[in-house]
């Protein structure tokens, strides 16, 4: 191939390739054009991101997506406009150090109708030092103490490693999310009683039994689990618990066994067991792959890349202890070697 491929080209690609065989009109509707427009104004230039496809295993077909950048040039601008705003997050963010390990992104709730009020996420593995200054440059300084304290109350293995905010969802939620360790995952699938006494302690009240013993059963089936809480306006935890089911490590090689045999066959038949999910999910296995891309540079060079969709997170989100519609994301992403 004589030059790279654009990006937007990469994304049509990837976006054709998952939907191929009837699976895009029955996992994500008829989301293209939106989709499109949203990487589009989401792209910074001289990056491809990682792009989360989040889809419902139940219901009307749809999908929101999530572009999450850990590497952008020096002084990097957005692509088209201003990132739905978020020019000075992107400002700040390309100047931190890289030994931060730090990310950032920006999420579209297209399943909403919402297509101009975007939410924006950052992330920080090992603990937000960055919180401060992330609050601020996205003006919401204000509501910094707010976090710090549920931070300080969150128990032990719980530690939270991202924020994020959404202008467009009501109450404008403060997203306070993390990721378990292994020993605290494994002592609340053993023992929901445990798991509400964590409960308790970090001051999050919407809970039932029921809720407390699907999330045991969910933790103790898959490898990785991380949680999502909101902030509320008024400084306390909301009624809501996510809870996200790690497929991040199941290799591509991996993937057919997974979901015939393996926890993802469990946690997907739970699911449809509860009626959180219908057949749909059998669709999944299909849409992981890898492709490389050979090209010539502007020097004549060889260079290449390599397109791919991973398994990322089953997401079962509970909303005053009564659970939702299960959902999944798949990563995609394309990379130059």
């Amino acid at each position: 191939m004589q030059g790279r491929p654009a990006d937007i080209e990469l994304f049509d690609a990837l976006y054709a390739l998952m939907s191929a065989q009837g699976r895009g009109a029955a996992l994500f509707g008829d989301a293209r054009e939106a989709a499109r427009r949203f990487f589009k104004c989401s792209l910074v230039l001289g990056s491809f991101p990682v792009l989360y496809f989040e889809f419902p295993l139940l219901g009307e077909p749809c999908l929101d997506l999530l572009s999450i950048y850990e590497h952008v040039p020096t002084k990097a601008c957005f692509a088209l406009g201003d990132g739905y705003g978020y020019q000075a997050v992107l400002d700040w963010f390309s100047g931190l150090d890289a030994a931060q390990r730090a990310a950032m992104g920006v999420e579209l709730d297209l399943s909403q109708g919402v297509t101009e009020q975007a939410g924006i996420y950052f992330q920080q593995r090992g603990g937000l030092t960055l919180l401060g200054e992330f609050l601020q440059v996205i003006g919401q300084e204000s509501r910094t103490n707010d976090y710090l304290r549920i931070q300080e109350r969150m128990p032990r293995g719980w530690l939270p490693s991202y924020a994020g905010l959404f202008p467009a969802r009501e109450g404008t939620p403060l997203r306070l999310g993390g990721y378990l360790s292994r020993p605290s995952c494994m002592r609340c699938s053993q023992d929901p009683a445990f798991l509400r006494s964590r409960f308790d302690r970090m001051g999050f009240a919407d809970y039932t039994s029921l809720m407390l013993e699907r999330c045991a059963l969910l933790m103790g089936l898959v490898p990785y689990v991380d949680y999502q809480l909101d902030i509320g306006l008024d400084g306390l935890l909301g009624d809501t618990f996510g809870l996200s089911l790690s497929f991040g490590r199941c290799a591509l090689h991996e993937v057919d066994e997974c979901f015939s045999v393996g926890y993802g066959a469990k946690v997907m038949e739970l699911l449809q067991g509860w009626g959180l999910a219908d057949e749909r999910w059998k669709l999944i296995p299909s849409m992981p792959f890898a492709r490389g891309i050979t090209y010539e540079d502007q020097d004549g060079r060889k260079r290449r890349l390599v397109m791919s969709v991973r398994l990322n997170y089953a997401k079962v989100k509970f909303v005053a202890g009564v659970a939702q519609a299960a959902k999944f994301y798949l990563a995609a992403t394309a990379k130059e070697l």
